[in-house]
């Protein structure tokens, strides 16, 4: 099999990027509530490689993400991640359930359920903040494309692999659950109709999502509030 790789890539490349964690207690991590993050962006006077093994730097920019702006990062990419696994040709069976293990299990440390438990319980604090707003479509994409992520493990796997299948399906649906309550829109001040709609669509895709499971229609009825 020949493999054609786009060489612009890895070539003239004249910006960089590097991330720093930091809190404002100045401790580097901290709570995902207090986690910030610097964005370091550099320009150099020529594109990489060249000639010179070192080359002056001309422009230079820092930008601070809130810890919101880091969790809507997170699972940005996340979610990215999960959609470029679930549509890889050939298919990746191993690597697409080890990127359903991190995403649906409930016991991840500062996995996706802690991020939401984090930034999404206050119904009043989200529909205040527009980034908190843009997190809560972060996680219906999420939960969307782990929808077709098992679906397509479904159609990858053996009988062997079939109890391990049900067991995520089960785990797909305690996950939604417990997101239910912090993803749906709160009618503190009468939503207007466009967020009704919004909502009803939401409800009809994530019923699809992996369809295969039972229990499926628990998603609305979770098992206790933030």
């Amino acid at each position: 099999m020949v493999l054609f790789i786009d060489v612009r890539v890895y070539l003239q490349l004249g910006r960089f990027v590097y991330s720093t964690p930091f809190t404002k207690t100045g401790k580097a991590h901290g709570e995902l509530k207090s986690q910030w993050q610097r964005q370091t962006i550099i320009t150099t006077e020529n594109p990489l490689p060249y000639l010179k093994t070192r080359v002056p730097v001309i422009e230079w920019e820092e930008v601070e993400l809130t810890p919101a702006e880091v969790a809507i990062q997170d699972m940005s990419v996340r979610t990215q991640k999960l959609k470029q696994t679930t549509s890889m040709d050939p298919p990746n069976a191993k690597l697409l359930q080890v990127q359903l293990q991190g995403a649906i299990s409930t016991t991840v440390n500062q996995g996706p359920i802690e991020v939401a438990l984090a930034f999404l319980c206050d119904p009043e604090e989200v529909a205040l903040s527009s980034h908190l707003q843009k997190l809560r479509h972060c996680f219906r994409e999420f939960i969307l494309r782990c929808g077709e992520a098992l679906d397509k493990n479904r159609q990858l796997i053996g009988e062997d692999q079939r109890e391990y299948q049900r067991e995520m399906e089960r785990n797909f649906v305690t996950f939604k659950q417990k997101l239910a309550p912090m993803l749906l829109y709160k009618r503190l001040y009468g939503d207007p109709p466009v967020y009704k709609r919004e909502e009803k669509s939401y409800l009809q895709k994530i019923s699809r999502s992996s369809a295969h499971s039972k229990d499926e229609e628990k998603i609305l009825k979770p098992e206790k509030k933030c």
